[in-house]
């Protein structure tokens, strides 16, 4: 399948999975209302950075030697198979210990720190790093259908059990954290045995669990430097998340999550393109690859653009109407976080250029950079302005990992310079015409 189609079919399977996402998200902040939110932000955070540090970077590494076929597809699998068989029974031993008592889980999770926390945050650990393995093996192998089927699946699945608990629960009081958590693991284990079916119907690779096939060398040359990139980017995502719900409590960080919440869907908008072209650009040596990127790239971030400024100027009427009066105060902290966004957006454009090369040292670069000003404008501000420091922060630390990245693509890599960030009248004649090739 082309380029041009790829794109366009997961543009078109991302705006259900956005919309389903969306209603999901209001549903879950109308149930848990502010410092509810707080401790299921706090429980994501847990995940996502915990999943993302056991990782060791396998996604990336499945993703670039699957598309590059210089492996034996079995073997890249199966050590990645392998690599994920260790880390289950690390997690399980960790999940033992805690329940024992052995192992001191409070710092991590939010007070009172129940076991049925430690019981999530395993149990969905285990599930994301399955799924984030099983979809990076359908992106490697060009599968798109396959990613944007599941997308808009775990979109629908989430709307549908989460829409369901909202309805069971109107009208009762009291705390619904442990009954959206409980819901959210289901969910997560039915959609993880989903992508295993459709890895079994269409990929069909039985693993060969490692051994003595030289690979492991390679693997780990290759992401080292992308996997420290998405730990440092992943702590720049979340550290804001732990410094304000400490110092601030969970009801502020209830207020702060849901204007990031909302910042962050316009993240779906760079993602299916990026998903597209990330092994493109990885496996293919055209011609004209470079100008197809600029314009998907200006589609991309004029989108951004657009719909953040109707976002930002309807904030104080968007936020009260649809999460409850009591969230009028994240209209304050989205529209500071909301040029952060758009910066955030062009660096995962641009970063393709830099994963196409190989050279993903100056992605950990970037990310670093930004990290440090996260560390020092967060504790700086949050302190004494909250959320709207924590907003402030955070679209400082994208712009600077936005310039960066744009330094390093454009003068160490020596990509020409061009429009990357606006639609031209011609890019919109195209779109009217269909010619997006």
């Amino acid at each position: 399948m082309s380029i041009k189609r790829s794109v366009v079919f997961s543009f078109v399977s991302q705006v259900p999975a956005v919309v389903f996402s969306f209603a999901s998200g209001v549903c879950i902040t109308r149930l848990l209302q502010q410092e509810g939110r707080g401790v299921f932000t706090t429980l994501q955070a847990d995940v996502a950075m915990l999943a993302l540090f056991l990782s060791c970077g396998v996604p990336a590494f499945l993703v670039y030697f699957l598309a590059k076929g210089a492996h034996p597809k079995e073997r890249v699998i199966g050590l990645a198979a392998t690599i994920f068989t260790v880390l289950g029974l690390l997690v399980a031993a960790a999940m033992l210990l805690a329940g024992t008592g052995w192992l001191d889980a409070g710092r991590l999770l939010p007070p009172p720190a129940p076991f049925f926390f430690v019981f999530f945050v395993g149990a969905s650990l285990l599930l994301t790093l399955a799924q984030s393995f099983l979809a990076a093996i359908f992106l490697g192998e060009r599968e798109f259908r396959t990613g944007n089927r599941m997308y808009v699946l775990t979109a629908a699945a989430n709307l549908l059990a989460y829409g369901g608990l909202y309805w069971a629960a109107t009208g009762q009081a009291g705390d619904h954290v442990h009954a959206v958590l409980t819901v959210g693991l289901a969910v997560q284990a039915v959609l993880t045995a989903v992508w295993a079916w459709h890895y079994r119907a269409y990929v069909r690779v039985k693993p060969v669990l490692f051994g003595r096939s030289g690979l492991l060398g390679p693997a780990l040359a290759f992401s080292a430097m992308g996997y420290l990139a998405d730990v440092l980017n992943q702590l720049n995502y979340r550290l804001d998340i732990w410094i304000l719900g400490d110092l601030r409590g969970m009801a502020e960080l209830g207020t702060y999550a849901v204007a990031v919440g909302v910042a962050q869907f316009f993240f779906m908008v760079p993602e299916p393109i990026t998903r597209v072209l990330q092994p493109h650009l990885v496996s293919d040596d055209q011609a004209g690859l470079l100008a197809q990127f600029r314009f998907w790239a200006r589609l991309c971030i004029t989108l951004v653009m657009l719909g953040g400024a109707v976002f930002v100027a309807g904030a104080e009427l968007i936020f009260p109407l649809v999460y409850g009066e009591v969230f009028l105060a994240s209209a304050v902290p989205f529209r500071l976080l909301m040029p952060g966004i758009v910066f955030a957006c062009i660096s995962k454009m641009l970063v393709l250029l830099v994963v196409r090369t190989g050279q993903v040292k100056y992605n950990a670069l970037a990310s670093g950079a930004g990290l440090l000003i996260t560390v020092v404008l967060d504790l700086w501000l949050i302190p004494g302005y909250g959320a709207a420091g924590a907003a402030i922060a955070s679209t400082m630390a994208y712009f600077t990992v936005m310039c960066v990245v744009m330094y390093v693509v454009f003068r160490r890599l020596g990509v020409p310079w061009g429009n990357y960030f606006v639609l031209m009248p011609a890019d919109v004649g195209r779109l009217l015409r269909g010619k997006l090739r």
